[in-house]
């Protein structure tokens, strides 16, 4: 179990020590895009098999599933209402909150597969 925690904490704790080098953490905050990430994978947690492997895997297969199907929607908003007068100056941040769904996707697939890796057989 303590090389679950370390496992986790090192992974998390290089992915903050990079959103920070790079800017500032609330550029990575994303409730709406957090929500479509995490809802649908807690929806293929629940619908799978009774195993507790099998359910952290399935969460890690639905997160990155929600996170480029919610890509695909932010894009799909984004060129359905762009401006084109304007387009330079908006393009740029709405394509980062758009891609902050798969970050979360992947994010949670990286957590679930230590978890997975760690429980007990």
């Amino acid at each position: 179990m303590v090389k679950l925690y370390t496992s986790v904490a090192i992974l998390l704790g290089i992915f903050l020590w990079a959103i920070i080098e790079g800017g500032s953490i609330a550029s990575f905050i994303n409730l709406p895009g957090l929500v479509v990430v995490i809802v649908p994978a807690v929806l293929f947690a629940i619908s799978g098999g009774n195993g507790l492997k099998t359910r952290v895997e399935n969460f890690s297969s639905g997160a990155v599933l929600a996170g480029w199907l919610g890509t695909l929607i932010g894009a799909i908003m984004i060129l359905g209402n762009i401006d084109f007068n304007t387009w330079q100056e908006s393009l740029p941040p709405a394509s980062a909150i758009m891609l902050l769904t798969v970050l979360y996707g992947y994010t949670a697939k990286a957590a679930c597969f230590l978890i997975a890796e760690n429980l007990p057989e």
